[in-house]
């Protein structure tokens, strides 16, 4: 029987399909109330494990598989959001959790590597007999791949300077104190 909180009739019933005897001091069973329900301050139901699990599916593959898995563990949909943003629950979004956040950037990163490696594989085969030999369609289509790969591999221009537009500088007037004037004493 898995571990969960039954009435009565389930106990007993159950208690009627175990072999095992019982022993004759335990005449009864009692199920006391919860005092406060629920997760109380602090208490992390979900081990980070999971939270890890959880958090990479959702980045890497997709979050309807976060998702699917976090249904079948029995876990929100809320929390799939929070731990694939290196959080530890909705509640504490903004502030995030170095250890999750620092295995889910790892795992991006290994992804995005790989990517690279297979990247750079492919335009190593793009030989320039192959270019000469081929059909238009074929001719346009590698060379937007390739205006993407130099546009997303160039630093981006627009944030050097930490906006993405025109910078204007407007001069104001100094306001004069009357320190800075010449005191002249009139006689009336």
């Amino acid at each position: 029987m898995p571990l969960k909180i039954v009435s009565d009739e389930e106990l007993n019933k159950e208690l009627e399909n175990v072999s095992v005897s019982i022993p004759p001091s335990v005449s009864s069973v009692s199920i006391e109330q919860i005092k406060n329900p629920g997760r109380s301050k602090g208490d992390k139901n979900v081990p980070r494990a999971i939270q890890k699990i959880i958090g990479e599916t959702a980045n890497l593959e997709s979050r309807q598989d976060a998702i699917e898995l976090a249904k079948e563990l029995q876990i929100s949909h809320d929390s799939v959001d929070a731990y694939s943003a290196g959080a530890t629950s909705l509640a504490t979004y903004n502030n995030k959790n170095e250890d999750l956040l620092s295995h889910i950037n790892s795992r991006k990163l290994l992804s995005a590597k790989k990517a690279q490696s297979r990247l750079l594989q492919a335009i190593h085969h793009i030989t320039e007999e192959k270019l000469i030999n081929a059909k238009p369609d074929v001719l346009a289509t590698v060379a937007k791949a390739m205006s993407s790969i130099v546009k997303d591999m160039e630093p981006d221009s627009t944030t050097q300077n930490g906006n993405n537009g025109p910078t204007f500088v407007f001069y104001a007037p100094r306001v004069a104190k009357e320190e800075s004037f010449d005191v002249i004493t009139v006689r009336e």
